[in-house]
């Protein structure tokens, strides 16, 4: 959703418009958010030999503030179960943190059968 809003020279974020061709989209039982900052991106890519042309400061800025204001108005329409986690975790944690989550998620969906 970040990405589909985000227009290079459009100044903001298009969160309407996005809703807008979304609004027949199945809503998932649950949405994983790793939230990376500007800076642990940039030092990830750091790692590479080669970056995407999308890959730059500036840009990787305006789709943190995007998914953050994606997900805060996600959050505030309560719309499915979000699930924010620190990437800058160590993978076995993250992992860890999904399982549980979705455990959690498989949990409160049971429904007991009065037969």
């Amino acid at each position: 959703l970040a990405y589909q809003g985000e227009f290079e020279g459009a100044g903001e974020f298009l969160f309407d418009w996005v809703a807008t061709i979304n609004e027949r989209a199945m809503t998932p039982d649950l949405v994983v958010l790793l939230e990376a900052s500007t800076e642990l991106c940039l030092a990830r890519l750091d790692e590479r030999e080669t970056r995407d042309i999308y890959e730059e400061r500036e840009r990787l800025e305006r789709l943190e503030r995007a998914y953050d204001q994606v997900f805060d108005a996600l959050e505030a329409e309560d719309i499915s179960s979000i699930c924010r986690l620190d990437a800058a975790r160590p993978p076995e944690e993250l992992t860890d943190a999904i399982v549980e989550a979705v455990l959690e998620l498989e949990l409160s969906s049971e429904t007991i059968d009065p037969s």
